[in-house]
This record gives structure tokens, sequence and C-alpha cells, in this order.
């Protein structure tokens, strides 16, 4: 359902100005998942390439310690900065205060 996720995310989402999207603001996408793409796992990689391609910068936050790492990188923008692990849900505000930090900040 990843594919899913990123093409709505993609072609509603930041298409919408009544939805909220707005021209003078960055659009980022925030992606947390398992880490793994199962539900046609073969769009997953392209839809991220469109997203990012039109100008989204995507952000992903696995929540779980065994995930498709390789994936993951290839989902975020900049896997350096764009890359969030969670090896416990507990760990979610840490993840957020670095998420808010990298998009307040640039």
């Amino acid at each position: 359902m990843l594919q899913a996720a990123i093409r709505e995310m993609r072609t509603k989402v930041f298409r919408r100005v009544d939805r909220g999207d707005r021209s003078t603001v960055p659009n980022v996408g925030v992606l947390v998942s398992d880490g793994y793409s199962t539900v046609n796992a073969s769009r997953t990689l392209p839809e991220a390439r469109l997203a990012k391609a039109d100008g989204i910068t995507m952000l992903s936050v696995i929540v779980n310690a065994d995930h498709n790492r390789q994936d993951m990188e290839a989902i975020s923008t900049d896997h350096s900065r764009d890359l969030f692990l969670l090896t416990d849900a507990s760990l979610l505000d840490q993840v957020v205060q670095q998420a808010l930090g990298r998009l307040c900040n640039g």
C-alpha cells in the first residue's frame, strides 16, 4: 500500500488548493511505515521517483527494527537526512522533533 499512499499524496493532496496545498509552501510527504512494501511493491519506487520529480520532499519514518532499508532509503529524498528509524514506537516523539528540525531549519 506504500505506492498507493505516495500516489494519493502526489496526485491529490499536493495538487488541490481546496485540500490545503499552497504554491508558496514547499510540499513535504512524510511516510510512516513498517519498512516493507507488500501490495504492488513494484510500483512503490517509481511512485516515489515521480513524487520527488514533482518537487515533493519525501521523509521516511520506519517503525520496525526489521525492515527493508534499501527501499526506504530510495523513497527518501536524502536518506542521510530524511530517513528516520524507530526500533520502538515510544521513540516517535524524538523522530517528530528531528523531522521538524529538518523541515524548519532547511
